[in-house]
């Protein structure tokens, strides 16, 4: 049963919406300040096996309570016959729609120099390139220092080998970045925030690197395999002091 006076003037307010949205494929729901964030981002699809990706950027968003700020307008990006909407329904009553989302979310972190943008989204099915200006153009907007990329995907890795970590880079410059081992991260970090906490975790354990990470300042170290729970505490932990001064 529809009301057609409703729905003609929903459909006027669509039309209204889609011509918006031509014109701005992006919606914003605040202009934060931001220090030269870091952005991080994971999209639904092909390279996100296991909810790797979407899966760590969600935790980053619940557990530093993100907020967001901006959304891609999924009309021009989306098959809708492939991934479809979805709408709730209560006792007959269709309360909400819900389209396919991509949406930014920051965190101001007063412990760095770098805040955070988070991008947690779906890849898109239609009009690649402009989707990627998008977020490239925002990128430039907040005046972003580093793009991460975060991805995973399916393997022939038996159980009894660790699985393998990959980085690509897009600059020459940044190669020597992908050979650090963690005592060679945390040495720099500590070195530029004495204060900041780490957590050293490697496959390969030695009483040599577990020492050396100590007198870096390591609130601990973990050899694989490890308790997922003991992670969780250890994190906690670590992110205390930052909570603090928030």
């Amino acid at each position: 049963m529809l009301d057609w006076k409703k729905r003609e003037n929903e459909l006027q307010s669509s039309l209204k919406a889609e011509a918006k949205m031509q014109l701005n494929p992006l919606t914003f729901y605040e202009q934060p300040e931001l220090r030269h964030p870091d952005l991080v981002t994971a999209f639904a699809g092909w390279s996100d096996a296991a909810q790797a990706a979407t899966g760590t950027v969600a935790y980053l968003v619940k557990r530093l309570d993100a907020k967001r700020f901006a959304e891609i307008n999924a009309e021009d990006f989306y098959d809708f016959s492939t991934i479809r909407p979805t709408i709730t329904v209560d006792r007959g009553l269709i309360t909400s729609l819900k389209l396919p989302r991509s949406s930014f979310f920051y965190w101001q972190n007063q412990a760095s120099d770098h805040d955070l943008v988070l991008l947690h989204g779906i890849e898109p099915q239609l009009r690649w390139q402009r989707f990627v200006d998008l977020i490239l153009d925002l990128a430039g907007q907040l005046q972003v220092h580093r793009i991460y990329a975060l991805g995973g995907l399916y393997d022939r890795t038996p159980h009894t080998r660790e699985p393998r970590i990959s980085g690509l880079v897009n600059e020459p410059g940044l190669l020597d970045a992908l050979e650090k081992n963690g005592i060679e991260v945390l040495r720099e970090a500590r070195a530029l925030r004495p204060q900041l906490q780490g957590i050293l975790i490697t496959a390969y354990p030695s009483w040599e690197i577990a020492v050396e990470s100590m007198k870096l300042g390591a609130i601990d170290y973990l050899s694989k395999p490890f308790n997922l729970d003991t992670l969780e505490k250890l994190i906690q932990k670590a992110l205390v002091p930052v909570e603090t001064k928030a």
